[in-house]
């Protein structure tokens, strides 16, 4: 497929241009010469791409990052989360432990915590550092790194030492148990107060493969929650998860119908062996570091089943699939699953746009589709084809959202030849300064009016 950039031209931009010129020309390199990477990128809204072409030296790019701005930490948990950072980088984890020390704000504070929790690297000295700095608010991330470190620190009875100083998270709406469990790799489904507790062992048991039985419930609603988590968590001891879960059974206050679903997931789904069977069909990719194990173990034969994954929207099959972007069928699901679910998405958007570098005219066809055509113009700045171009020349009048990715898309072609098409719609976002005139004007180096 011909690009109208030659890479070397883009790799000259990133390493030259300055501000979103820059960041878009490391985008362009991410995407079609991911070796060629030399430093993270400042613009939050493209961190995913970076992460989808998977530089080879995406761990020192964010140790680097880290060091600049926070930004790069929420990027670091997300790369962490998809298995492309592990504990073995540690010059990512000296670099977090370093902005910590320095870090004065709660919330900066936390994510680090977070960050370092994740990559099993949060010791009695993060959580002191937190402490000081956050104090005792309430917080998922707080929660996190106090478990970590009490079962790295092999503290007895881990779970019920740390849930009773965190009793207070457990208030009338429960709030923090979603991220809670998305921390520590347990599939947590936040459903309406409506579905009844055996509907949520259902859903559990069927993310899972099986189904457990449930004894009649009795009493309030707490009651027949915390029954329930109790007796589907009687024989499980392989997980931390399920430690935590039964702690806050145990305090009478639990009644999120959240924890039965995240009770019923490990009580079927225990010590499965094969990490990437458990990745394509079990939910596992919730945790990192069996996500890990799955994504070093694909090969080409796999890529069939990474496929169908991605159309079942399993955690972690995003991740697997950059193992496997070239083939077919694995494209081919990657742009049914930004259909379905949205570009927005950082993970989809970031791998569908990777995909489309090897093909674009699955993004002609979104343009040329009203009903998907958004899906196209978030997509198309970063596939940068003459093909592309030719059908966003002749795109008709878009609504006001629309309006403004199409002008960076046309923008993002880096070609006078769009001059004519794109000040009519850079004058309705009414910004002289937008995005999609620096863009234009740093990869043409021509004034947009002239």
């Amino acid at each position: 497929m011909a690009h109208l950039h030659d890479i070397d031209a883009v790799a000259h931009l990133a390493a030259e241009a300055t501000g979103p010129v820059r960041d878009w020309a490391l985008c362009g390199l991410a995407m079609r010469a991911p070796e060629r990477v030399d430093r993270f990128p400042d613009l939050f809204l493209i961190h995913d791409l970076v992460l989808a072409g998977r530089p080879p030296d995406l761990p020192d790019l964010l140790a680097a990052a880290i060091e600049d701005g926070q930004l790069a930490v929420e990027a670091a948990i997300q790369a962490t989360r998809m298995a492309f950072i592990r504990p073995a980088d540690t010059c990512v984890i000296e670099a977090a432990r370093a902005k910590l020390d320095r870090e004065e704000r709660d919330f900066h504070a936390l994510r680090l915590g977070a960050l370092l929790a994740l990559l099993g690297a949060a010791d009695t000295s993060v959580l002191r550092r937190i402490a000081t700095v956050a104090g005792n608010k309430p917080s998922a991330e707080m929660a996190f790194v106090a478990l970590k470190v009490a079962a790295e620190d092999q503290v007895p009875d881990t779970a019920r030492a740390v849930a009773a100083g965190l009793e207070h998270l457990l208030g009338a709406t429960e709030d923090v148990l979603p991220s809670l469990f998305s921390f520590l790799g347990v599939q947590y489904a936040d459903l309406p107060d409506r579905i009844s507790i055996a509907q949520a062992s259902g859903v559990g048991s069927q993310i899972a493969g099986a189904a457990p039985r449930l004894p009649k419930l009795k009493g309030s609603r707490r009651a027949r929650v915390g029954t329930a988590v109790r007796h589907l968590l009687t024989h499980v001891d392989w997980h931390l998860g399920a430690d935590v879960l039964r702690a806050f059974a145990d305090t009478g206050k639990l009644q999120r119908i959240g924890a039965v679903v995240a009770a019923s997931w490990l009580a079927t789904d225990g010590g499965y062996d094969d990490a990437l069977a458990g990745v394509l069909v079990r939910d596992h990719g919730v945790d990192p570091h069996r996500l890990g194990e799955a994504l070093d173990a694909v090969t080409d034969d796999d890529a069939e089943e990474i496929a169908d994954a991605l159309r079942a929207f399993r955690p972690g099959a995003i991740s697997l699939a950059s193992a496997v972007i070239d083939h077919d069928a694995v494209a081919d699901a990657l742009f049914e699953t930004v259909i379905e679910h949205g570009p927005m998405i950082a993970a989809i958007h970031g791998a569908a746009a990777r995909a489309a570098q090897r093909d674009s005219s699955r993004v002609v066809a979104l343009l040329g589709n009203p009903e998907h055509r958004a899906v196209g113009l978030v997509l198309a700045p970063w596939v940068v084809t003459d093909h592309v171009l030719q059908t966003l020349l002749e795109l008709p009048a878009l609504d006001e959202r629309q309006t403004y990715y199409h002008a960076l898309s046309l923008a993002s072609m880096g070609t006078p030849a769009v001059a004519d098409r794109l000040r009519p719609l850079v004058r309705q976002l009414d910004d002289p300064e937008s995005l999609p005139t620096q863009l234009y004007e740093g990869l043409t180096g021509k004034p947009l009016d002239a």
